[in-house]
């Protein structure tokens, strides 16, 4: 294995690709990185996991970073303090998307992360989680505040000959239950006109998608996914209201997950859950309110709600002086109506 990875670099560093041993060497990527460690080739480690150019003339990313083969010990070597991570680390959000654009899908990687419905706090974790094809899409719909819980890309290269019946597609399943009245209407002609389809077995979520070809760009696929992300309209965030019930729901849920107490027998489920629901109907306003701050939530006194971090709730004010900026457009547009009748 060794002598392959070996192999497999130097080809790169001279700029060919060999695509039969990236084949075989796919999910190898942390070896390919414990021997760029192990021979000081870390700055050229890092055109392994960026957009390059090879002699063929196609743009690739050998490996894909983010992924949980690569990633997770990429924090483990910056904890380490291993020379040269600390740059990639700093350097792997900044994406070229010019570059990135170029890349065929066939050659584009799959998101190989562990679970789906990961919590958005920002662009970095959209970068994190985002397939390349769906990330403009995924930072648009970020902007407008809607919620995402997966996204994907079929016929990339891990998918090697895979095909379906009706072809190829790309997509971003979303909270329809979130979505406000507008937006669901929105999502409905959506749906009529082939973009939207049950995604899960689950009412709540849904996929916006688009056809896709392995032989087509990232560039192509993702502008034509994000114009039809861009039909949608901005919307608040969620939040909760402010009040003992809801804090006290709130507390149990986070506690009972932590617990993992779904994951008990069906009896003992039960009795751990009335334990801890009878330790928080003795905990005060101020407690609860507590708990939730050091769980990350954020509580807006003035407005008596509860968002799900700092974040968000900047997010509710920008989306607010959004709706004021609109009014006040469209009371300029009526008294500028209103002036013409005057003076005609």
């Amino acid at each position: 294995m060794q002598e392959k990875i070996k192999q497999f670099f130097e080809e790169l560093m001279r700029g060919y690709y060999n695509f039969s041993l990236h084949k075989e060497l796919m999910y190898e990527g942390r070896a390919v990185l414990e021997y760029a460690i192990e021979n000081n080739k870390i700055k050229e480690f890092k055109k392994l996991i960026t957009p390059q150019q090879y002699a063929d003339g196609y743009v690739r990313i050998i490996f894909d970073p983010f992924s949980d083969i690569i990633f997770p010990y990429l924090n483990y070597c910056l904890e380490q303090g291993i020379t040269g991570i600390k740059e990639i680390m700093d350097e792997l959000y900044n994406i070229d998307y010019e570059m990135l654009s170029k890349i065929r899908i066939k050659d584009s990687h799959a998101r190989q992360i562990s679970g789906m419905g990961h919590p958005i706090n920002g662009i970095k974790d959209i970068i994190l989680f985002s397939e390349p094809a769906c990330l403009q899409a995924m930072i648009k719909l970020y902007e407008l505040n809607i919620d995402t819980w997966g996204n994907d890309t079929e016929g990339v290269f891990e998918d090697e000959q895979f095909i379906t019946e009706d072809g190829l597609t790309c997509g971003i399943n979303i909270y329809y239950s979130r979505l406000s009245d507008e937006n669901k209407k929105i999502i409905d002609k959506l749906r009529e006109e082939g973009f939207v389809k049950d995604a899960i077995n689950n009412e709540e979520i849904i996929l916006i998608c688009t056809k896709c070809d392995s032989e087509e760009t990232i560039g192509d696929v993702s502008k034509r996914l994000f114009d039809i992300v861009s039909q949608l309209k901005i919307q608040d965030v969620k939040y909760y209201d402010y009040c003992e019930s809801v804090m006290k729901k709130i507390v149990f849920n986070t506690y009972s997950f932590l617990n993992c107490y779904d994951f008990l027998p069906q009896q003992e489920k039960e009795i751990k859950c009335k334990e801890l629901m009878d330790e928080i109907d003795k905990k005060s306003l101020e407690e609860l309110s507590e708990i939730l701050c050091q769980q990350g939530y954020y509580i807006s006194y003035e407005e008596n709600k509860i968002f799900c971090s700092k974040n968000v709730y900047l997010k509710h004010l920008k989306y607010l002086k959004s709706q004021d900026s609109q009014n006040n457009l469209s009371e300029d547009s009526t008294n500028v109506g209103e002036m013409k009748q005057k003076n005609s």
